[in-house]
C-alpha cells in the first residue's frame, strides 16, 4: 500500500492505508463494516471540518478488485450511497514472493487505478453537475430508507454506469429514464418524488430555504456513516443544508427509518424536514 500510495501521490490521488485489514474469504459483511469504520477514520483525520465546509471539497471512489469469492453486493449495501464503486478487474491468481514479483503487481495495480480513476471521471462530474446545479430536481439525492425501493434503481444506475464506462451524456439520459419511473409529479409546477409510504419529496427551489442540519464528526449520537452520507453522493460533495420536505398532515402517526435509528410521526406533525443522509426533523 506504501508504495502504491508513493506511485499515485503525484497524481493529487490519496489512498485510505488498510494495513493488517485482511480479505481471506470475499467482501464478508464483516470485512467491508471494517473497511467502512477505517474510511470514516481516516476522513476525520483528513477533513476535520465544521459544519459548513466538512468534507465539502471531498470525493470518494471506492475502488475494488473482482474477487472469485464475490461479496460485491456487500459493497453496495454499505457504501453505494456516499461512495463511487469502480472496478479494477481481476488480479492475477500466481504466488508473489520476490520483490521484483511484488514490484510487478505494485506497478499493474497502479496502471489498473489510473485507469479506472480516468475512465469514471465523466460520470463523477456529471453526478456532480446534477447534486450542486439540479439538486432540486436530480433523483439522485432522495433518501434511501426513506423514500424506499424505488432508489434501488437509482443505486443500480450509478452502479452500471461506473461498471461500464459510460459518459456523461449516456449516463443523463439514462438517468432521466430512471427519474421518470420514480412516480414524479407536479407540485405547484415543481417536479416532485412519491416514494414507497405515498410521501412526496419536494425540493426547496431556492438555497435560501434550506435549513437542512446534518450531523458532524462531533454529534455523538450520530454514526460516521450519518456524517459521510449528509455531506457526499455516489463519491461526491452536496450542499450539507439540502432536504426535502414532506407532508404528514392528515396522516395516521408514522414510523420513518432515519439515518441511524427510526423516527416515530405523530399525527399532529404537520411536515417533516427529511435529508439526502435520511435525517429527519420534524415541523409542527
Amino acid at each position: 500500500m506504501s508504495q502504491l500510495a508513493t506511485k499515485l501521490s503525484p497524481r493529487n490521488e490519496e489512498l485510505i492505508p488498510l494495513r493488517g485489514l485482511q480479505c481471506p474469504a470475499g467482501y464478508t459483511e464483516e470485512y467491508v463494516a471494517k473497511l467502512y469504520d477505517r474510511v470514516a477514520n481516516e476522513l476525520k483525520k483528513l477533513a476535520p471540518g465544521n459544519r459548513e465546509n466538512l468534507l465539502s471539497q471531498a470525493t470518494l471512489t471506492l475502488l475494488y478488485v473482482d474477487r472469485p469469492e464475490g461479496g460485491t453486493d456487500n459493497l453496495r449495501a454499505i457504501f453505494g450511497v456516499e461512495a463511487l464503486l469502480s472496478p479494477l478487474g481481476t488480479l492475477p491468481h500466481a504466488a508473489v514472493r520476490t520483490r521484483n514479483e511484488r514490484g510487478a503487481v505494485v506497478n499493474m495495480l497502479a496502471n489498473r487505478i489510473r485507469l479506472a480513476i480516468q475512465r469514471v471521471r465523466p460520470l463523477q462530474s456529471a453526478i456532480l453537475e446534477e447534486v450542486t446545479n439540479r439538486d432540486n430536481k436530480t433523483c439522485l439525492l432522495l433518501p434511501p430508507k426513506t423514500f424506499g425501493s424505488g432508489f434501488r434503481a437509482v443505486q443500480d444506475k450509478v452502479f452500471v454506469a461506473a461498471k461500464s464506462g459510460d459518459d456523461s451524456d449516456k449516463f443523463r439520459k439514462e438517468l432521466e429514464l430512471v427519474s421518470n419511473s420514480l412516480a414524479a409529479r407536479k407540485v405547484r409546477k415543481q417536479r416532485c418524488y412519491v416514494g414507497d409510504r405515498g410521501l412526496v419529496f419536494r425540493s426547496p427551489a431556492k438555497s435560501g430555504a434550506r435549513h437542512g442540519l446534518t450531523p458532524t464528526w462531533e454529534d455523538g449520537m450520530h454514526e460516521s456513516s450519518c456524517v459521510i452520507r449528509g455531506r457526499l453522493r455516489f463519491g461526491v460533495s452536496y450542499d450539507p443544508h439540502f432536504h426535502y420536505d414532506c407532508d404528514v398532515a392528515n396522516r395516521t402517526a408514522m414510523t420513518l427509518p432515519g439515518c441511524h435509528e427510526p423516527q416515530s410521526v405523530s399525527r399532529q406533525t404537520r411536515y417533516v424536514n427529511v435529508s439526502p443522509n435520511d435525517n429527519v426533523r420534524k415541523r409542527t
